[in-house]
């Protein structure tokens, strides 16, 4: 029986295509972090639940499990039409919101949003 046989070019390509997958993996959840830290600088609140279908490997590169179900976003610093189109692109899994008086979001679980400690962008301790 022999083993079938691959060329060293074949292998640097397999490798090639490995690494520049691996590369866009990482690139997207260094994106989701840059984003959560632009939403968090600009006053945004984002409450964190467990990412129930998150990879292994996005783990392993950074993202730390857990995603925003939802994102509240004060009125004083909505985004205009292309930043809301990137936000949404970047957090498909997210529903944005305007916090406003009316909002069921205002108080209880957010408490006063005037707060830094208002802003829920930590995952839980586990253990």
């Amino acid at each position: 029986m022999t083993l079938p046989r691959f060329s060293l070019r074949l292998l640097l390509l397999a490798v090639a295509v490995l690494c520049a997958w691996l590369a866009w993996e990482r690139s997207v959840v260094m994106e989701r972090r840059a984003a959560l830290n632009i939403l968090r600088k600009r006053g945004a609140a984002f409450p964190l639940t467990r990412a129930h279908q998150q990879s292994w490997l996005r783990q392993a590169i950074g993202e730390f499990g857990y995603v925003p179900a939802v994102i509240l976003i004060p009125p004083n610093s909505w985004p205009d039409a292309g930043e809301l189109k990137v936000i949404q692109a970047t957090f498909p899994e997210a529903t944005i919101e305007r916090l406003g008086p009316n909002s069921p979001h205002t108080g209880g679980l957010l408490g006063d949003f005037g707060s830094p400690e208002a802003h829920l962008h930590q995952p839980p301790d586990e253990g």
